[in-house]
């Protein structure tokens, strides 16, 4: 009698076991049959023309940092208030460059083309990391990360807080060259929104993404970033506008800077034509003799 209520009761847990494993394939399933459509309204937006008016503190900094951030296709340009001087760092059609604004004079921080290696921007790097809270995990689009090869799903199921209905998915991918083990809480009736990100880094620390959305908005209005429990960053956004934008202030030429007077161009280009002169001379050489 005890072994048969033993093999009736592991029957149930198993049982058990995959109807949760259906309706956490179910709950998932119906989250990335819309989810496309839900990631392809925010594309379009940035694509479109998008402005972004924001205000970021770290914990190291008292005052807040007044940014206004504009996305257009696949240019962006970050405008940073410091109080006298105002720091623009722009991705153009062409040109990458970044300029000090004092007054009506403009000062060239760099110039180069777009992919060159050596640029190092903070300003661009972190207009992307913090203006895509709803739907990125740290630097990555939701959607690029479940429909990658190595994704596999570790837990989806539904639940509540603060009367809110979730989505609380576990997952495991391959984090660039790293097997990351991550979770992100959904908002369904908000447009799938994350409501919070957790992942690790290399180092072992906790990172969490939190984002505070309006009532009835599925745009954020805060994002906090902390690292083990310990602020990294906090993120006010006051405005999301959708719009066309002119295409003149993603062009050095806009401010009065000369796309050739970025130094990296100019020795890049004197260098080069040194040593063909060079290797010219001692072709012509070469044959005299």
């Amino acid at each position: 009698m005890l072994r048969y209520t033993a093999v009736l009761t592991s029957l149930v847990v198993l049982l058990l076991r995959v109807h949760q494993v259906v309706r956490a394939e179910d709950t998932f399933d119906r989250f990335r049959a819309v989810y496309s459509s839900v990631v392809q309204q925010h594309d379009e937006s940035f694509r479109k023309g998008l402005t972004i008016v924001a205000a970021v503190t770290f914990p190291e900094i008292k005052k807040p940092t007044p940014k206004t951030l504009y996305f257009s296709g696949l240019k962006h340009r970050v405008e940073v208030d410091l109080g006298k001087v105002s720091v623009v760092s722009c991705v153009g059609d062409r040109m990458t460059f970044s300029l000090f604004q004092k007054e009506e004079r403009n000062d060239l921080i760099h110039l180069s083309y777009n992919g060159d290696p050596s640029i190092e921007d903070d300003e661009l790097d972190q207009a992307l990391l913090l203006c895509r809270p709803h739907y990125y995990v740290h630097g990555f689009s939701l959607l690029s990360v479940i429909s990658s090869p190595e994704f596999r799903v570790v837990k989806c199921e539904k639940t509540r807080a603060d009367e809110v209905e979730l989505v609380n998915l576990e997952f495991e991918w391959k984090r660039v060259d790293r097997l990351s083990r991550e979770s992100v809480l959904l908002e369904p009736d908000r447009n799938w929104a994350i409501n919070k990100h957790v992942m690790s880094l290399r180092s072992g620390e906790s990172y969490v993404t939190e984002v505070a959305y309006s009532a009835n908005g599925f745009l954020p209005r805060q994002s906090m970033v902390t690292v083990n429990g310990k602020l990294d960053r906090k993120v006010d956004f006051f405005e999301w506008k959708e719009g066309a934008l002119p295409d003149e202030p993603f062009s050095p030429g806009f401010y009065g800077i000369p796309e050739y007077s970025g130094m990296r161009i100019v020795w890049t280009y004197a260098i080069g034509t040194g040593l063909l002169c060079g290797i010219l001379f001692l072709v012509w050489k070469w044959k005299r003799s």
